[in-house]
């Protein structure tokens, strides 16, 4: 159940943006500051953001619009952590394990 997402990422030092394959939030955008409060919102924008918050301990906001997901963390982005966001990015929807390729 779910499909891979399709993630192309570009990072500009402490800020990573992920390019999906597929829209995951309205127009509108929505900012995420902590874990708590992407947990809190009812979205899949806050689902996401909540799991980037969990995943990496340095992240200090997440704006998810439309198909892109912008990452900022309290310090640079290495390659290794770039591809590790992305991949989380990538398998979100991806129910269960043996489809998680």
């Amino acid at each position: 159940m779910g499909q891979l997402i399709e993630v192309a990422q570009v990072v500009l030092g402490n800020v990573a943006i992920f390019d999906t394959d597929r829209s995951l939030s309205g127009q509108d955008g929505e900012t995420f500051l902590d874990a708590e409060g992407a947990r809190q919102a009812a979205t899949f924008s806050g689902q996401v953001a909540g799991a980037l918050f969990d995943n990496d301990s340095d992240v200090s906001s997440v704006y998810v619009f439309s198909n892109a997901i912008s990452v900022k963390r309290s310090s640079e982005w290495t390659a290794a952590q770039a591809d590790d966001a992305a991949d989380l990015i990538r398998k979100f929807l991806v129910y269960y394990e043996e489809n998680r390729a």
